[in-house]
């Protein structure tokens, strides 16, 4: 007797699960077809297919842009490294600068610029890897370590 108490309670509390799973089931399905204005579940699953085909085809465009922006940033002159100093002694002033422009890669130019007297003069070197195949002063070194930051 006992024992058929407990199967009928087990069985009472299983319907009740159900039942409430049920509903909730039913409830959450009506609030999507009130949100489908009358569609179809077909014609809901469709559009969103469609929908998600074409989010993945922008977001394969955005990836190929941001790969293609990467790759520019990579070699565009994006550090900057100024000193100013005074190479001769007889003159006033820091007149003459070397200025650095290089890339991530550490590749740019150099230029420099001496002010004297009797004119200014202005040099520019290639920089590869931080490096140039040209002897580089103190100054033009300095711009360089100031660009890399």
């Amino acid at each position: 007797m006992i024992g058929i108490i407990i199967v009928i309670i087990s069985i009472a509390g299983w319907l009740a699960y159900l039942s409430y799973r049920f509903f909730n089931y039913i409830k959450e399905k009506e609030e999507l077809l009130k949100k489908a204005k009358n569609q179809s579940v077909e014609a809901l699953l469709e559009k969103s297919l469609d929908e998600n085909e074409k989010a993945q085809a922008d977001i394969k465009k955005i990836k190929e842009t941001v790969d293609n922006l990467g790759k520019v940033a990579m070699i565009s002159l994006t550090k900057v490294g100024v000193v100013r100093f005074n190479p001769f002694q007889d003159t006033g002033g820091d007149q003459s600068f070397a200025f650095a422009l290089l890339n991530a890669k550490g590749d740019g130019i150099v230029i420099s610029s001496l002010h004297g007297r009797e004119g200014t003069r202005i040099y520019a070197k290639p920089i590869k890897e931080l490096k140039s195949e040209y002897h580089l002063t103190e100054e033009e070194i300095k711009a360089i370590e100031k660009a890399q930051g």
